[in-house]
């Protein structure tokens, strides 16, 4: 009775304390939003922080093939954060620097709530044209564009299979008639008028062995690509045709927004087999312009008589590089009104309205008029006209509080509890258990204080620039510093993602020593542009709090441009230092098992010696994760027991993770062993487990005994198991044209060192060289086969197997992944049958077209003939004609309407014509036909032997300026003078008539 006693009170103790310092850290962590940053103390503040939300715990939970599972936090220390969005990019290293090559904005919209964490999982696909190696990124930004967090999580090595990609280090823009014809950057930012046209070039490489026709797609985001889509206007959409691994040059007219502000344009290509991957384009639409870049309220409920505090981040007329010399200015915002409402839609404070004073980080405060539940607070901003610029909406949502009576109910029952032990321990009247106690309850008070955990902050600073002698406004050069954890175990690596607009550097405050840049992001060679990398650091050994101090030196110029007009560089240094802290805490060691009190025999249960070990075994389980590596012993508790001691055996295996003990049975037989308390590690007392990292691919046995005090009870069973690789996914098998035989594809399988491939034949008693025959039952035959990584006709990143398949039978494919002999569970099954080649079909082909000269400015038909071979058609079908503007199919290519052939026979022929079409200037155009076909992605309506060769091959058309010359004399037509005599009238008339 004594001994449950103890235990209860141990169970009530240890609540009241976990339960009070989560009370303790509610209150001590609840501070006003944004508040002022910590800063060097010999260095003056002039950064102001605007958000801290961070990406941290990110990592890449699996891969299969180009998809990859990938798991992070969001986390957000002050204030609200709304609008928040994360994407995954992924950055390409060439010769010319580093590049954004693809990118993947996911579509969920967050609001984060003052110190709140959100678990995010997401999966990645990376698009099939992309070969290289590629650094991954997770990019946090809200929907106005304010950067919020960073961070690398590896690289992954890709391999083009088949469709168009893009080549981002190639891409420039280009402002259509601009004297010199500049290239900026994808993401400097130019700025156009709204009459004005912008133009995007690339590079783009077809991967597929056959043509192919890509369709060009744009989507138009405010601000940037993590922004809302908006209406868009223009841009080429015309197909573009690629001869079978053709690289080559591509120039389109890119769509434009609407309303002055900067935009993103996001662009690629479809082909029907695939995606390209995603170029991101932005620019500057110029006129006048606001963004509400951040809003936060200080509380999320206001009674009758409160102030609410409103703060905003703002940011004036976005700017281009082409703005200083275009003579003009894009006017921002002057003035401002906000809105406070409850859930309701019922105002619960006056309207504000005022000026805007030049700061970008505005703070306003409403008078509360009644009672506010989940309070509403919009800001609209607006020009000297009062025209809106920009607006934002926050919606929060007020928590149905407890009681106030709580905390203080919680106080006094643990300074009662506190009191008790205290006096049972000044009588040497505590039991074991009572002297853990007190230390236990001080510890959870200390857990409950707030230490200064790892985050990450947005910041900006305000700088003063010069031109032509003109003092303009330099608005804001912001930053985002982001680490990868909250707190650091001592000598851990400690890794700080940055965004920034120039350079930054950092050191340790403490020790003052210079942290080192890698791994820098340059996204283009173009000034005024965004950079990001990483440093990395040992945490110190010691626990505690340390400081990471950053200098922003942001240099902002333009010399490309303003050297065209004889002008000086503008030059924008911009220097501040700001101070972010982290944590090291001290990572706590398993407790070591009750020691054997001297003379007390086998040992103590309850304070009373005793000899024979009580009986009483438990029954394990054990079994490897699906990843391999979160592998989970697990038993069944004992009345009684104090504590386990949990062995793992490894082989040959000669090592343990941290804190388990290695030892050998006989030579190279080894063990790990743990000592475990029951509510140690990763199980409960109810449900008692510990954690072992495993590897695929190795055998295991688990067995567990229970301890009484320091004496150890008889062992359990053993739990064998096995760590083998997951089943690959998606596997899929298909008969080839010829019937002959089949291929099985599969996505790759993580830990897999190969696999093993069966294949279900039925009745059929044979399988081909090299495959294995087996037999499930009379009738019910299979063929298997073990492949390595980069077996048969397959890649590490693209497994497949060829099988030899009959006409007219049906089979059933399934894959296992291996390694080091153990195999997974199968595959799903993909069944198919070899059916009889199709009887003979159609084939119609384009000739060449003619004429191949035209004069400009002159309408012109074209010609071709359709041919047929093999078998009638016997249907009409359509044709059509394509004009590009380029030779071999370059430029942009135009479908003129296409026009109905009548039914061919086999080995018949017809003669195609086209409309007419205009040639606008004198160049090298070139045209072709298509059969079968009435626009560039028709599939055809006449069922063909050959579907791929029906568009004939580009046609060279010279275009000339139309013959001026003036005619030589002895061609001058004569003159000829009309006279009348009589019949005047009639004359009269014919004379009008001329």
């Amino acid at each position: 009775m004594k001994m449950r006693s103890n235990r209860l009170l141990s169970k009530i103790a240890f609540a009241v304390v976990v339960f009070f310092g989560a009370a303790v850290s509610v209150i001590a962590f609840t501070e006003p939003a944004f508040a002022a940053p910590q800063q060097a103390a010999t260095t003056p503040a002039r950064a102001v922080t605007v958000a801290t939300v961070n990406i941290q715990n990110a990592k890449i939970i699996s891969r299969e093939g180009n998809m990859l599972h990938i798991a992070f936090d969001l986390t957000n220390r002050e204030g609200v954060q709304s609008g928040v969005r994360y994407a995954v990019e992924l950055i390409a290293t060439t010769t010319k620097g580093q590049f954004l090559a693809d990118e993947k904005v996911y579509p969920a919209t967050l609001t984060l709530a003052e110190h709140s964490s959100t678990h995010v999982d997401i999966t990645y696909t990376a698009p099939s044209v992309l070969s290289g190696v590629f650094t991954v990124l997770l990019v946090s930004r809200n929907d106005s564009g304010l950067s919020l967090g960073i961070t690398s999580i590896g690289t992954v090595t890709l391999t083009a299979t088949q469709g168009v990609e893009l080549l981002p280090s190639s891409c420039y823009l280009t402002v259509a008639g601009e004297k010199g014809s500049p290239h900026y950057a994808l993401s400097q930012g130019v700025d156009i008028a709204a009459d004005e046209l912008l133009r995007l070039t690339c590079t783009a490489q077809n991967h597929d062995a056959t043509s192919v026709t890509a369709t060009p797609s744009f989507t138009t985001h405010y601000r940037t690509s993590f922004g809302d889509i908006v209406a868009q206007t223009g841009g080429d959409t015309a197909p573009i045709t690629f001869a079978p691994n053709e690289q080559k040059m591509v120039t389109l007219a890119l769509p434009k927004a609407e309303a002055p502000q900067a935009y993103d344009v996001t662009f690629n290509v479809h082909t029907g087999a695939a995606t390209s991957n995603t170029i991101t384009a932005h620019y500057v639409l110029r006129g006048a312009s606001a963004t509400v870049q951040m809003l936060s309220l200080d509380k999320d409920y206001y009674q009758v008589g409160d102030a609410a505090a409103m703060s905003m981040f703002w940011s004036p007329a976005a700017r281009g590089p082409r703005l200083s010399l275009a003579s003009t200015t894009s006017p921002s915002a002057a003035s401002f009104s906000a809105t406070l409402t409850d859930g309701r839609g019922t105002a619960c404070a006056e309207v504000l309205t005022g000026p805007l004073k030049g700061s970008l980080d505005f703070h306003a405060s409403f008078s509360i008029t009644k009672d506010c539940l989940d309070p509403q607070v919009s800001v609209a901003l607006m020009d000297v006209s009062g025209k809106t610029l920009a607006q934002r909406t926050l919606k929060m949502s007020s928590p149905r509080q407890l009681s106030p009576l709580v905390v203080p109910l919680v106080v006094v029952l643990l300074v009662a509890l506190c009191g008790y032990l205290f006096w049972r321990y000044r009588r040497k009247e505590a039991t074991p258990t009572m002297r853990v106690l007190l230390p236990l309850l001080l510890f959870g008070v200390a857990c409950g204080m707030p230490l200064a955990q790892a985050h990450a902050d947005t910041f900006y600073t305000t700088c003063n620039t010069f031109i032509y002698g003109e003092n303009l406004n330099c608005p804001w050069a912001p930053t985002t510093v982001n680490f990868d954890k909250t707190t650091y175990a001592p000598g851990e690596q400690v890794t700080i993602a940055f965004l920034t607009l120039g350079s930054l550097s950092a050191q340790l405050v403490d020790t003052g020593e210079v942290l080192s840049q890698t791994n820098v992001i340059d996204l283009g060679y173009f000034v005024n542009q965004y950079s990001s990398g990483t440093y990395t650091f040992t945490a110190p050994s010691t626990p505690g709090a340390y400081q990471v101090g950053f200098t922003l030196a942001a240099v902002v110029e333009y010399s490309d441009q303003l050297s065209e007009v004889g002008a000086s560089a503008l030059n924008v240094v911009v220097y501040d230092n700001y101070t972010m802290s982290y944590t090291v805490v001290a990572v706590a060691a398993p407790p070591p098992p009750p020691a054997i009190p001297s003379g007390c025999g086998w040992g103590t249960l309850n304070d009373t010696c005793w000899s024979p070990p009580p009986s009483g075994t438990t029954y394990v389980t054990a079994s490897c994760a699906a990843d391999g590596v979160n592998t989970y012993i697990r038993w069944t508790p004992v009345p009684g027991e104090t504590g386990f001691r949990v062995v793992m055996n490894t082989g040959a295996v000669a090592w343990c993770p941290t804190y388990w003990t290695l030892g050998e049975y006989s030579y190279g037989n080894y063990y790990c062993s743990i000592y475990t308390p029951p509510d140690g590690y990763s199980g409960t007392m109810s449900n008692p487990a510990s954690y072992f990292p495993t590897n695929f691919g190795s055998s295991y046995g688990a067995w567990v005994k229970v301890m009484f005090g320091a004496v150890e009870g008889e062992p359990s069973n053993t739990a064998n198991f096995s760590c083998a690789p997951p089943p690959p996914g998606n596997v899929s098998a298909s008969c080839s044209a010829d019937r002959g035989h089949a291929d099985v594809h599969w996505n790759p399988a993580p830990g897999a060192t190969g696999y093993r491939v069966v294949m279900n034949i039925g009745a059929v008693a044979w399988c081909p060289p090299s495959w294995t025959f087996g037999s499930w039952s009379a009738g019910n035959n299979y063929c298997s086969i073990y492949t390595p990584l980069n077996g048969y006709n397959g890649t590490d990143w693209n497994p497949a197997i060829m099988f030899e398949t009959m006409i007219d039978r049906s089979y059933g494919a399934w894959v296992k992944s291996t390694n080091n002999g153990i195999e997974s569970e199968p595959s799903n099954v993909s069944y198919f049958t070899c059916t009889a080649p199709p009887s003979v079909l159609p084939d119609l082909t384009a000739g060449a077209v003619t004429p191949t000269t035209a004069t400009v400015d002159t309408a012109t038909t074209f010609s071709s003939t359709i041919n047929n071979a093999t078998a009638a058609t016997g249907a009409s079908f359509p044709n059509f004609f394509q004009v590009a503007t380029a030779a071999n199919g370059g430029g942009t290519i135009t479908d003129l309407t296409s026009s109905t052939m009548g039914a061919l026979v086999a080995g018949g022929s017809n003669t195609a014509t086209s409309p007419s079409y205009t040639f606008p200037s004198v160049d090298t155009y070139s045209v072709r036909a298509c059969a079968d076909k009435d626009w560039a992605g028709g599939a055809g309506f006449i069922s063909e032997s050959d579907e791929l060769n029906n568009c004939g091959a580009w046609t060279p058309v010279t275009v000339t300026a139309v013959d001026t010359t003036p005619l030589d004399d002895d061609t001058i037509a004569p003159t000829v003078t009309l006279s009348s005599s009589g019949g005047g009238g009639g004359g009269g008339g014919g004379g009008g008539g001329w």
